[in-house]
C-alpha cells in the first residue's frame, strides 16, 4: 500500500513538473515575442514556483524514506526560503496582471515581510533544534506566529487589491488568487498547529506540502489557458491582455481613436493593410490613413519600428 501510494504521489510530481515546463516555455517564447513587465515577472513567478515544488519534492521523499536529519533541517529551511520568495513574486506577479503601480507597497513593504517571514523561520528552526530549551522555545513559537501572520495578512491585502481592481475580462487573475489565498490558509493553518500541537500535524488528512501539487498543477493549467489559448486561435503568442498592455504602452495619453486601437491591435497580430481592411469591413486607403495617424500619434515610424519595439 507504502509502495503503490509512493508512485502514484510520484506520477503526480512528474506531472506537475510537466505542466511548470510547459508553462515556462509559453512565457519564455512570450518574452522572445513582447519584453513587458507582466511577462518578465510571470517567468520570475514561475521559475520560483518550479524550484519551490523541487525542494517539496525531496522534502515528500525524505519523509517517505527517512533520510538523515540533518538533510531535511537543511531542506525545510531552503523550503522557507523559496516559500518567502514564491509570496514576494506572486504578489509582483499579481500588481502588474492587474497594471497597477503600488510603489512603497510592491518595492519595500512586501519584500520586508518576506524578509521578517523567513528570519522568523530561521531562528525558530534553529532554536527548535536545541533541546530542552523552554524558554527558547516559547521565543520560538512567538518568532514564528509573528512570520505566518505577517505573511498570511499580506496575501490576503494582495488578493483583495487585486480584486478591487480586475478588470472585465482580466476575472481569470481572482481564480488565481483564489487557489493561492487558499493554500496559504491551509499551509498557515498547518504551521499553527506545528507551532501550537492543537490537533497533533500527523492527524492533518492532508498534508500541506502535499497539497501544493495539486495547487501547482491547477495554476499552471489556469495560466497556460487563460494567456495561451490563443496559439491555437491566432498568430504569433499575444494574448489580449498582453496587446492592452502594449497598446497601453504605445499610447498612455489615450490620443488613439478607437478605430486607430482596433487596426493597432491588429497590426501587432501581424495582420497586412489589406487583411485589415477585410477583417474590418473598410477600405485599403482608410486603413493607410489609420496607421499613419497611428505612427504620427504613436511617435513609430514604421512597421519595422514598431516590431523593433515589440520585441
Amino acid at each position: 500500500m507504502v509502495s503503490l501510494s509512493v508512485n502514484t504521489m510520484l506520477f503526480v510530481y512528474v506531472f506537475a513538473f510537466c505542466t511548470g515546463m510547459i508553462q515556462i516555455t509559453l512565457n519564455s517564447l512570450m518574452i522572445t515575442q513582447i519584453h513587458s513587465v507582466a511577462q518578465s515577472r510571470s517567468l520570475t513567478f514561475h521559475v520560483i514556483f518550479f524550484f519551490y515544488l523541487m525542494i517539496n519534492f525531496l522534502l515528500f521523499f525524505c519523509r517517505q524514506f527517512a533520510q538523515l536529519q540533518v538533510i531535511n533541517d537543511a531542506l525545510i529551511i531552503i523550503f522557507d526560503l523559496l516559500y518567502a520568495l514564491f509570496i514576494w513574486a506572486w504578489s509582483r506577479y499579481c500588481f502588474a496582471l492587474i497594471g497597477k503601480d503600488t510603489g512603497v507597497l510592491t518595492k519595500y513593504l512586501i519584500p520586508a515581510v518576506c524578509t521578517v517571514y523567513f528570519l522568523c523561520w530561521l531562528i525558530t528552526n534553529m532554536f527548535f533544534m536545541a533541546e530542552n530549551q523552554v524558554d527558547i522555545i516559547l521565543i520560538g513559537k512567538v518568532l514564528a506566529t509573528t512570520g505566518e501572520v505577517a505573511i498570511l495578512v499580506m496575501v490576503i491585502e494582495v488578493m483583495w487589491y487585486s480584486y478591487l481592481h480586475i478588470k472585465g475580462k482580466k476575472r481569470y487573475i481572482l481564480c488565481l488568487d483564489i487557489v493561492m489565498t487558499v493554500y496559504v490558509l491551509y499551509y498557515f493553518a498547518y504551521d499553527m498547529d506545528c507551532i501550537f500541537q492543537f490537533i497533533g500535524p500527523r492527524n492533518w488528512p492532508g498534508y500541506p506540502f502535499d497539497l501544493l501539487v495539486p495547487v501547482y498543477i491547477l495554476l499552471n493549467i489556469i495560466c497556460i489557458v487563460s494567456n495561451y489559448a490563443n496559439l491555437w486561435k491566432r498568430k504569433g503568442l499575444y494574448s489580449e491582455d498582453t496587446v492592452d498592455e502594449v497598446v497601453e504602452a504605445l499610447d498612455p495619453e489615450q490620443k488613439l481613436t478607437a478605430r486607430e486601437r482596433e487596426v493597432l491591435v491588429l497590426m501587432i497580430f501581424g495582420k497586412t493593410n489589406n487583411q485589415i481592411a477585410e477583417e474590418l469591413v473598410i477600405s485599403i486607403y482608410t486603413v493607410k490613413r489609420h496607421v499613419n495617424n497611428i505612427f504620427k500619434k504613436t511617435e513609430v515610424s514604421s512597421r519595422a519600428e514598431l516590431e523593433a519595439l515589440l520585441r
